[in-house]
């Protein structure tokens, strides 16, 4: 029976509404009552059962949709909208190039570089030459996504220029993102609603996470200190991430971190230095060992959902969490067919560890796809 209290509302599924209606059918008749799907009375109830199903589902979808943990796709979007919440859109990975030309020449915005393996960017803007010489410009990958480009690999020239001879990158490329998961705006909301500072701590997780390449964000408080939030950020711009801090922290309340950033307050009409820490990522390598049990359950791709899963899981790691040696093989076994004979986790290749990784505030475990190695035995 479909039910509604304190703890919310439950519709009752077809099978569950056919098995209510010929235990009704039998309460009346007895038990020798035909009820099976031959007859015009089990056609009938299950007719009914069908359509009061389908309306049980439209109302339990309703309901759900007020729930932020029960909600996915465009109705997660619009209520999270309410709230002042919204999806990171999808970004481009980004990099600083070094161009050398060997006369006068102009490297006009949107000329194309490449690297070897076909990754390719365009240049943000015009690059002027008076005369033989090298300089910098920024560039933007022509793809979104976390895609990483190392140091010097960014090294052939698509748009042809005259006068401009080579091209290089001295730092590795800032990676960009994919679009925000609905799994991830979820421990965004929860981290913002959850945080101990009240207003300002949530106010600033909010306005931090905003800021276009922010990865992850975490707030520790200290109110015995003159500088009580201490925000610690992985991604992002400086300057944008200090002026969402300012925006958000009540007037007086003292940062404090590594990092300092004037910011220009314009309702006190004044510079203000804003501080906050850079975090870091820490990559995590795994070795996994597995025994096929059951070829015909094991899918053809069977490695490749389970490094999806296993980096489903890590997705939802923040700032300072633990790897949780046994949450791993929970990730393994939603893919049937196998069983785990050997898993060794750690944060150097190979790896030799079958504990927990311990992670600090100012650390962010992480896992490339490629760093999952699986060995069938």
């Amino acid at each position: 029976m479909s039910t509604y209290d304190s703890t919310g509302i439950l519709m009752d599924s077809r099978a569950e509404i056919l098995e209510d209606l010929i235990q009704a059918a039998i309460d009346w008749k007895g038990e020798s009552i035909k009820t099976d799907d031959q007859t015009l009375l089990g056609h009938l109830l299950r007719q009914v059962a069908t359509q009061v199903g389908v309306a049980n589902g439209k109302l339990q979808a309703i309901y759900d949709a007020m729930s932020i943990s029960n909600n996915s796709g465009v109705p997660l979007a619009n209520i999270l909208e309410l709230i002042g919440m919204e999806f990171q859109a999808a970004a481009s990975s980004t990099a600083t190039i070094t161009c050398t030309a060997t006369d006068a020449c102009t490297i006009p915005a949107g000329s194309i570089v490449k690297t070897d393996a076909g990754v390719k960017f365009t240049t943000d803007e015009d690059l002027i030459f008076a005369g033989a010489g090298s300089d910098t410009v920024g560039v933007t990958c022509d793809q979104t996504g976390p895609i990483n480009v190392g140091v010097g690999e960014i090294d052939t020239i698509v748009s042809s220029v005259t006068g401009w001879y080579s091209v290089t990158n001295a730092a590795v490329a800032v990676p960009g993102r994919d679009r925000e998961l609905d799994s991830k705006i979820k421990i965004r909301h929860k981290n913002a609603v959850a945080t101990t500072g009240d207003r300002d701590a949530a106010s600033i997780y909010e306005a931090v996470t905003a800021v276009d390449g922010v990865a992850a964000c975490k707030i520790v408080e200290d109110f015995t200190s003159d500088t009580p939030i201490s925000v610690i950020v992985i991604g992002g711009d400086s300057d944008e991430i200090a002026a969402a801090i300012d925006s958000a922290r009540t007037a007086g309340i003292g940062t404090a971190g590594a990092v300092s950033v004037d910011v220009y307050n314009a309702t006190v009409k004044q510079t203000v230095t804003v501080k906050f820490t850079r975090g870091t990522e820490v990559p995590v390598y795994i070795d996994l060992t597995l025994n096929i049990v059951n070829a015909s359950l094991f899918p053809t791709d069977g490695d490749t959902q389970i490094r999806s899963a296993i980096s489903g899981l890590f997705d939802t790691l923040e700032l300072g969490d633990d790897v949780v040696y046994f949450q791993i093989p929970a990730a393994v076994y939603t893919i049937p067919g196998c069983v785990i004979t050997s898993l060794l986790v750690g944060i150097v290749d190979p790896p030799t560890l079958e504990t927990d990784i311990a992670i600090n505030n100012y650390q962010r475990a992480t896992i490339d796809a490629e760093d999952i190695d699986i060995t069938h035995v």
